[in-house]
């Protein structure tokens, strides 16, 4: 695991940070683990879905869809994109 990641799991830290920020970073860095993980933090599962057909990683379509599916919007997000992930 990533020492960004780490930091921000650990309760006792005394950093103060705003995700947003770190999220603007992670994603200027294209840290993928880190990006992911601040989604999943701000149960933003749309964005993730959408981070992984942007960079058409199927797997990790699959894999959102198998842990955030219960979230009717990511199903329906993920189906709704199935034609055009075919055309790719």
């Amino acid at each position: 695991m990533h020492s960004c990641t780490r930091s921000l799991n650990d309760s006792n830290s005394q950093a103060v940070y705003n995700e947003n920020h770190v999220l603007v970073l992670a994603q200027m860095h294209n840290f993928k683990q880190g990006v992911i993980y601040l989604y999943e933090r701000a149960n933003m599962y749309n964005e993730i879905l959408e981070y992984h057909m942007e960079r058409n990683e199927y797997a990790d379509i699959l894999l959102a869809c198998k842990r955030h599916g219960y979230d009717n919007t990511v199903l329906s997000l993920a189906l709704s994109r199935v034609p055009a992930l075919m055309r790719v």
